[in-house]
């Protein structure tokens, strides 16, 4: 049987074994019959067996899962700065069970028993700005917290078309599995692009925007093949894609940062950060690099807040030339603030 193995990915996703996501079809990590399990335990199972669930699963992940905890810590070194080996473990360990939680909450959205999502909405005021104008914006989304926000942010806050885009699953039957829950729970007024290489997207999102629509994009995994730009994040090199601040700058309209963190059991904050516009000069490569280092800031505030919730498993901070990968050769810059680790 003929496998969709998935979008080609760009440098900050994680590696995956094609051959053996080949072999094992939807019973691959990423396949049909785990989205459909996990959606029904979700929904059906006790909560204190799902929270032990999670816990074990965590568990097992920071066990087995040796790729993408050593990514995780070697990004966390980065963050929080170098510790000992079992507080490393630890840290891969709450990422893993974070994880786990907001995956689990993602499907519980789509039941209409569960209660609804506890939320506190911080940063309102940047938002009215924006809405008050009746024009359409770009909603920029990263990989740290609940990432699929779009369908999560309240009715009344919106109030308009929302057009999501995000990656298509690696496995068609998943996808189609997750296309029918989203249109039947969101209906019109979200609209979801499952896009991989289509070169069209983007004048379907201008026009979106044109009439009056918001535009959700993720911002934080560049393309394999995509154009990107470097920043810098937490003093490192980092490439971050310059479609999203490409397709604003060329409609004409600001856009927002936004980040759903978890503080609990189905407990949220939302944080709306002060609006970012491209610049309209003639040299649009500085315009999108102005742009983009603002966003960078957007991101790293964000991953400084709730750094076991920054969903990154790969390895994206290039080593110092020179050194070996240890725990030594990452050049660490302590966060103003320390956040737990």
């Amino acid at each position: 049987m003929s496998q969709n193995i998935g979008p080609r990915l760009g440098p900050h996703s994680p590696d995956r074994n094609h051959r053996i996501q080949r072999m094992l079809g939807g019973f691959y990590l990423t396949g049909n019959f785990w989205y459909r399990a996990h959606h029904w335990m979700a929904n059906h199972a006790p909560s204190p067996i799902m929270a032990l669930t999670i816990k074990v699963c965590a568990a097992y992940c920071s066990i087995f899962f040796r790729h993408t905890r050593r990514a995780i810590v070697r990004n966390l070194d980065v963050v929080l700065g170098p510790c000992s080996l079992w507080k490393r473990q630890g840290r891969a360990y709450r990422t893993f069970r974070e994880w786990g939680w907001v995956r689990t909450e993602r499907w519980e959205q789509f039941h209409e028993k569960k209660p609804p999502i506890e939320l506190e909405v911080i940063g309102k005021e940047h938002w009215d700005s924006l809405f008050s104008t009746g024009e359409g914006f770009v909603l920029l989304t990263a990989h740290v917290g609940n990432y699929e926000s779009g369908n999560l942010i309240p009715g009344e806050l919106v109030n308009r078309k929302l057009h999501v885009v995000r990656e298509p699953e690696s496995d068609s039957k998943a996808q189609q599995f997750l296309e029918d829950l989203l249109g039947k729970y969101f209906g019109s007024e979200i609209v979801t692009h499952f896009v991989d290489d289509d070169m069209s997207i983007g004048l379907v999102l201008l026009s979106a925007i044109r009439k009056g629509d918001l535009v959700g994009l993720p911002v934080d995994r560049p393309r394999m093949f995509g154009r990107k730009v470097e920043v810098s994040l937490f003093g490192q090199p980092f490439p971050l894609p310059d479609g999203p601040p490409t397709l604003a700058r060329t409609a004409g309209v600001p856009m927002m940062s936004v980040f759903l963190l978890r503080e609990g059991r189905r407990r949220y904050r939302l944080y709306l950060r002060p609006p970012i516009t491209a610049g309209q000069s003639r040299d649009r490569k500085k315009d999108l690099q102005e742009a983009l280092t603002k966003i960078a800031t957007d991101i790293e505030w964000c991953i400084r807040e709730k750094p076991n919730q920054w969903f990154c498993f790969a390895d994206v901070f290039t080593p110092v030339e020179g050194s070996s990968r240890s725990r030594s050769s990452v050049t660490s810059r302590p966060p103003s603030s320390p956040p737990a680790s």
